[in-house]
């Protein structure tokens, strides 16, 4: 199979060769497709086991970006400020 990279990324495979962290581009690409490969395998949540997947909805929860200082008013009044 022969595959067209776009230069941007030709240019990044061919740094990674001249760095010495890969012995060619076909190393590079075929390293790159394994690692993205296993993220979107990981990333799928429908085949996890309940554990993980509460495991990472917790983890989720805990690293989400806080609103600081938010308050949020939940009143019967402030949701039905016509009904007095």
């Amino acid at each position: 199979m022969q595959v067209s990279l776009p230069p941007d990324i030709e240019a990044i495979a061919e740094q990674a060769v001249r760095s010495g962290n890969y012995g060619s581009v076909s190393d590079f690409v075929v390293e790159s497709i394994r690692k993205n490969a296993g993220d979107a395998a990981a990333n799928s949540v429908g085949d996890l086991p309940y554990e993980q997947w509460q495991k990472r909805f917790r983890d989720y929860l805990n690293n989400r970006s806080q609103t600081a200082g938010a308050t949020l008013d939940d009143s019967r009044e402030s949701m039905y400020p016509d009904r007095s």
